[in-house]
């Protein structure tokens, strides 16, 4: 939404109308309403104050001094001295174009009234101690100094303008839109990304349900459910080494303990390793020696002390009776 930019504008010693009007069409062509607009002298108190809460209002400062000593220059600047410390105070953004720098300031030597000499060293020490202080030699240099100057300011401190009532609603819809618009960005991201997911899940599975020579190794066929505290094994769709280690347990205990073994071992072993671990001796090893401890623990292991070797496999079936004759055959 475009804003609207207020500049409270002063002119010292400058009369010529065709400099106002430039000054004034380089303000309104970078979006700025400029008021005040140039000596503000001899005003009573209820207009300072009007004045007052013109500078209040504004966002930036801009005084352009001339080369035309006036009449009123000492009422002048008694003025200026008063605004540059209501817009200091304020903290406004400054700019100055002073004629030909200081020499803008060389009338004041022919002048013979010594409160004017006083008010001109007071304004002149207060205005070239600001950066933004430029000095001008000709309207069109004028002109273009202003341009990129309040262009740079803008840019460079950002106030906070003006914008029209009626499209504050305007602005608030459009801002909604802009937020559903990145949120169905980022739905539309995240839909994608699940179906590539699902896509890989799929090619997954359907290398683990052709490789019938691993499920055929271990004697695993179809789909064995165990319900444990809300958790569903699916053998066939995810075999991985805790669930092997479950099944075969369970298989090969021979005892009136075998549930209570086959419960101790699932949540030992899945809690240990979660699912989706990759295949690996280091990994089988671990998981046999939690399986040794726990079928000791219930007395339901023939030869405790059968070491392990790489993979595991071979020695865990050695572990029972029945592992053994399964083996034997």
């Amino acid at each position: 939404m475009k804003k609207l930019y207020q500049v409270f504008l002063e002119m010292l010693n400058l009369e010529g109308i065709e400099e106002q009007r430039l000054i004034n069409k380089a303000l309104i062509e970078k979006g700025c309403m400029p008021v005040g607009q140039g000596s503000l002298a001899n005003l009573d108190d209820r207009e300072m104050k009007i004045v007052q809460e013109l500078i209040e209002d504004s966002d930036y400062y801009l005084l352009v001094i001339g080369n035309k000593p006036h009449i009123e220059t000492a009422s002048q600047m008694a003025w200026i001295s008063h605004t540059l410390e209501s817009v200091k105070r304020k903290g406004l953004p400054i700019l100055i174009y002073a004629y030909q720098g200081e020499a803008c300031f060389d009338f004041i030597q022919k002048e013979q009234s010594t409160s004017l000499q006083l008010q001109m060293e007071k304004v002149k020490k207060e205005i070239w101690c600001e950066d933004f202080i430029q000095q001008w030699t000709s309207k069109e240099e004028l002109y273009d100094k202003i341009l990129s100057g309040i262009w740079n300011m803008i840019e460079e401190q950002p106030q906070v303008g003006w914008i029209r009532g009626d499209c504050i609603g305007r602005q608030v819809l459009l801002e909604e839109i802009k937020k559903l618009q990145l949120e169905k960005r980022l739905m539309v991201k995240h839909i994608e990304e699940l179906e590539e997911q699902l896509a890989a899940t799929q090619v997954q599975n359907e290398q683990s349900s052709t490789d019938e020579s691993q499920l055929g190794y271990f004697q695993i066929f179809g789909t064995y459910k165990e319900d444990k505290q809300g958790v569903v094994f699916n053998w066939k769709e995810v075999l991985n080494l805790d669930q092997l280690f479950a099944t075969w347990g369970s298989f090969l205990i021979e005892a009136q303990k075998d549930k209570l073994a086959r419960t101790r071992l699932t949540e030992i072993i899945c809690r240990e390793y979660r699912y989706g671990m990759k295949y690996s001796f280091e990994i089988e090893d671990k998981a046999y020696e939690q399986l040794k401890r726990c079928l000791g623990h219930e007395r339901l292991l023939k030869n405790f002390e059968v070491e392990t070797t790489g993979g595991g496999v071979t020695e865990f079936l050695k572990l029972t009776e029945k592992g053994k004759r399964l083996l034997n055959n």
